[in-house]
This record gives structure tokens, C-alpha cells and sequence, in this order.
């Protein structure tokens, strides 16, 4: 009897101390994301600046493509594009702060209304050497209609869109000619 009560104690102990072990790594890779959240969509940010979700809520159908990196906005200097290493989300969730390397930062506004999102740059340090802010691209599952030139995708339920809010920002082709964004609005609807 005392054999079996040893061996019991011993898987209790270790039992115990996987789940130590798996709440300490959780804690440790915490992802501080942040979401955003309109009637019929929601949209997540990483603490990189990575999109990581966009979804569909009426449907629940996710939007982002999977496997292919989604850069909320991103940096051109010199013919490099940068990605953003940080982001901090501000308490009232109406800023990030994107960092760069080179110790260049951006802050992005961030206004959430009942039918969309607008991102605007507010401030960019160190911009001397930067060429230009890049908003997207923004790979989408949506397939059935693409408007490079006005902005839009559409499935068969749902349709998103990106609309330069201002007379600095340039709607180019990405790729074609370089991009210049400085405030973009997010649209969805349902169809």
C-alpha cells in the first residue's frame, strides 16, 4: 500500500509542477493585444503592430489571410521598408505608440465609431530619414471584387474598404509608386 500512495504522491507533485510551469510561461508570453471593435467587425493588434485578427462578427468569419505578416503601418527608408518591433496601447486605448528601429516612433490616433475605425499619424520621431508611412498592405480572405485604386475587397457577405481622410494622403497602388499615408479610415459592411 505504501508504494501506490508513494507513486500517487509523486504524480500529484508532478502534476503540480507542470502547472506551475505552464502558468509562469503563459504569464511570461503574455500577448499584449489590443482589439477594436465596431457593430459588425472587430480588428486586433499585436504588441508588434501586427494585425492578428479581423473578423467578421455577424458571420463569424475571420478576414485575414493567414500566414502572411499584417503591419498596421509601416516605415519606407531609403528603398527598405521597416516594420514596427513595439507597440504600446494608451490606457484610454485611443493612441499606440509604434516603435521602430533607430528609436523612431510613431503615434497613431485611433477613433472608434459604431460603423468604423480612422487611424491618423499624429507624431513621427527621428523623421529625417524616413521616406514615408505605409498603411497596409492589408491581406484579406476577401476575394470576390478587389478596388486597389479605391481601396476595397469584397466577399460574398461582407465588403471592407480604406479611405484616405485628408488632401496629404496619396491612394496610389502599393508597390507601384510609394505610398504616402497619413490618416486612413476603415469601412465595413455587410452586404
Amino acid at each position: 500500500m505504501n508504494r501506490i500512495a508513494a507513486e500517487k504522491k509523486s504524480v500529484a507533485e508532478f502534476v503540480t509542477g507542470l502547472l506551475v510551469i505552464v502558468l509562469i510561461l503563459s504569464a511570461c508570453t503574455s500577448n499584449n493585444e489590443k482589439s477594436y471593435q465596431t457593430e459588425k467587425w472587430s480588428f486586433s493588434i499585436d504588441s508588434k503592430g501586427k494585425i492578428t485578427r479581423w473578423k467578421d462578427k455577424l458571420n463569424n468569419q475571420e478576414l485575414l489571410l493567414p500566414d502572411h505578416e499584417t503591419y498596421l503601418v509601416s516605415l519606407k527608408a531609403d528603398s527598405s521598408i521597416i516594420h514596427p518591433s513595439a507597440a504600446v496601447f494608451s490606457e484610454d486605448d485611443q493612441n499606440i505608440t509604434l516603435t521602430f528601429e533607430n528609436d523612431i516612433q510613431l503615434e497613431v490616433k485611433v477613433l472608434t465609431k459604431k460603423q468604423h475605425i480612422s487611424f491618423e499619424a499624429i507624431s513621427l520621431s527621428n523623421e529625417n530619414n524616413i521616406d514615408a508611412l505605409i498603411w497596409g498592405p492589408y491581406y484579406t480572405l476577401l476575394n470576390k471584387s478587389i478596388g486597389e485604386l479605391v481601396g476595397i475587397a469584397q466577399g460574398e457577405n461582407f465588403t471592407v474598404g480604406i479611405q484616405a481622410l485628408n488632401t496629404k494622403t496619396l491612394g496610389v497602388p502599393h508597390g507601384k509608386t510609394m505610398t504616402s499615408f497619413l490618416r486612413w479610415i476603415f469601412l465595413a459592411s455587410r452586404m
